[in-house]
């Protein structure tokens, strides 16, 4: 298990790093003291690298589903699962790539000219000490502070501010991963008044689903909006409310009022109640084909070719290398506005407001 390897004219065996976490005593014999210092930093830095491994072989989605690596402590109890983890420790991987990718080069070049030195070695992979340091404090905080769902996009953005550019980018790297989860969610329940919250990370949540606290309790919940009746939509339709602990510090609290009061309504409109009456006169196949064809009606008005571009600004968003609050303000600002105008178009032309008033006026002055 030992391969020999030439340093400054000696042959050395090559220990493996997890076998022998420091250099041996009988290293000294061969080796200067300076350069058993190298072979001191170097074994570090591979020792970091190891340890974020672990962090993303555990929680990345690459590794969901396989056999998870042993805790280093029993007493440590994993993190909650949730989407928002996996795609940090996905990011966490990205941001580590550039390592690995130098390490392949190196064993290349090593290969090729079996006579270099370990100050190139060390020359090549110490710019990695500082950065891997910092990575390793920023797991360590999630570890320690179990932060879950949304609160990890608060937690990077305090972290972001760096002025190490290196550690800037790796962390940017990150956050990109992160916002894929939630700018897809918060798109499902702008545009759709439904989102795909299997672990309970989303600021918004049902009420029931709340209280339960699921991520505590490391039971998944899904958000799911199905009603039978005009009952069960007035009361399903009051269930949700904004998680405030964990909705991030840059959002303001009126901007996640909107975006919860958005979510409802575009709810209540895809739940017509006329539905229940044909519900009542048709049956069997006939039933669903005009359920589906009232849905897509729906859909249709309220959107429109609208749809898409809502899209391509969100996705817009995931691309932006900076985050700005005032474009998440400027699009949920056009999405209620639209909505609104649906509403007014509702009530006034196909409720006939202006007649229903007439009518409360005559009763009352009779």
């Amino acid at each position: 298990s030992f391969k020999k390897m030439e340093i400054s004219g000696y042959f050395l065996p090559r220990c493996k790093v997890h076998t022998f976490p420091q250099i041996p005593e009988v290293a000294s014999t061969f080796l200067h003291p300076g350069e058993i210092q190298i072979l001191e930093d170097l074994i570090r830095i591979a020792n970091q690298y190891k340890e974020l491994k672990k962090f993303v072989q555990h929680y990345g989605t690459q590794s969901a589903g396989l056999i998870k690596p042993k805790q280093q402590k029993p007493s440590e109890e994993p993190l909650p699962q949730g989407l928002y983890l996996q795609a940090l420790a996905d990011g966490l991987d990205l941001a580590v790539k550039p390592y690995r990718d130098l390490i392949v080069q190196l064993e290349a070049n090593y290969l090729k000219r079996p006579n270099l030195s370990l100050i190139f070695i060390y020359h090549q992979v110490s710019q990695y000490q500082s950065l891997f340091g910092f990575l390793l404090r920023l797991v360590s905080g999630v570890v320690t502070q179990r932060i879950h769902g949304c609160a990890l996009l608060q937690y990077l953005q305090q972290h972001c501010l760096h002025g190490d550019e290196r550690n800037y980018q790796a962390v940017k790297l990150i956050q990109n991963s992160v916002y894929a989860i939630f700018i897809k969610q918060l798109f499902g329940w702008l545009l759709h008044g439904k989102f795909v919250d299997q672990f309970g990370e989303f600021f918004i949540q049902h009420v029931d689903n709340t209280r339960s606290s699921p991520s505590a309790a490391g039971t998944p919940s899904v958000s799911v909006n199905s009603f039978s009746d005009n009952a069960s939509i007035n009361t399903e339709l009051w269930r949700y409310e904004i998680r405030r602990e964990i909705l991030p510090y840059y959002f303001p609290a009126s901007w996640a009022e909107k975006v919860l009061f958005i979510g409802q309504t575009v709810l209540m409109l895809n739940c017509d109640p006329r539905d229940s009456a044909e519900k009542r006169m048709i049956g069997g196949g006939e039933r669903k084909v005009a359920c589906e064809k009232r849905f897509a009606t729906v859909k249709e008005s309220l959107w429109g070719e609208q749809e898409y571009e809502f899209f391509k600004k969100f996705h817009q968003l995931q691309m932006d290398e900076n985050l700005n609050i005032a474009k998440f303000e400027h699009i949920v600002d056009e999405i209620k506005v639209r909505v609104t105008e649906q509403m007014s178009e509702i009530a006034i032309k196909e409720a006939d407001l202006v007649k229903q008033l007439k009518l409360i006026k005559d009763y009352y002055l009779l």
